[in-house]
């Protein structure tokens, strides 16, 4: 992280974190270091680490359907990020499971929406 700051082009100053799954719970996990996070899928493991994020902003998205239940993992990342001061928003995609794949309207309808907000939340932060 603190490498890809220096590299030229980068404003290590609107760093942005996006991650999937493991990558989410490494984006939270390098909170510290980001002005914004968009999580899909995030793990809880052991936590997500110690940080101060007094007015962070993170999006958290899930699908209700995901097999490896991470809607049990978003209540307490957003209650852990909450204590430490981010602004936490939560979608979750009823019927969309992990990854949003597959074709049927619920994954179709979570993807095209998850991106859209995405857009929009980073547009917000910057």
């Amino acid at each position: 992280m603190q490498f890809a700051t220096t590299l030229p082009g980068i404003d290590g100053s609107r760093i942005g974190l996006l991650g999937y799954s493991l990558g989410a719970y490494l984006s939270l996990r390098l909170r510290t270091h980001a002005k914004a996070i968009v999580a899909f899928f995030p793990a809880w493991m052991d936590g997500i680490g110690e940080g101060t994020t007094p007015g962070l902003p993170v999006s958290i998205h899930y699908g209700d359907q995901d097999p490896l239940k991470f809607e049990s993992n978003t209540g307490p990342i957003a209650q852990d990020l909450r204590k430490h001061g981010a602004v936490v928003t939560v979608h979750r995609y009823p019927g969309a499971n992990h990854g949003f794949g597959g074709s049927d309207p619920q994954n179709v309808k979570a993807s095209t929406e998850s991106k859209a907000r995405t857009i929009q939340f980073f547009d917000g932060a910057s």
